[in-house]
């Protein structure tokens, strides 16, 4: 059973680089 945190980072991983290019104090 995967755990629905896995899904949330998997999914997330995708989405980190998009978010930090939109968010300079995090460059």
């Amino acid at each position: 059973m995967k755990s629905p945190l896995q899904e949330v980072f998997k999914k997330g991983k995708a989405l980190i680089p998009y978010i930090t290019a939109g968010d300079p104090s995090l460059e």
